[in-house]
């Protein structure tokens, strides 16, 4: 999957926490959709709502992938 995506603000997303790690269950995609895209070049590159879980976190990029269907 591509890495050099660009995500704008309420734009749907997969996260993934450990995007190296495929073998185990913890690690499986959640849909997110992007609430914040930080711009100053911080250590995170966006602020994301996981669908399901009801959870607010702040990610690198390296963490998100393209949703490829609904």
């Amino acid at each position: 999957m591509s890495r050099n995506i660009e995500y704008r603000q309420d734009e749907w997303a997969l996260y993934v926490p450990y995007p190296e790690d495929e073998q185990h269950s913890y690690n499986t995609p959640k849909r997110a959709v992007i609430l914040h895209v930080f711009a100053d070049g911080g250590h995170y590159d966006y602020e994301i709502f996981i669908d399901g879980e009801g959870t607010i976190k702040k990610v690198k990029a390296e963490n998100l992938f393209p949703v490829t269907r609904a």
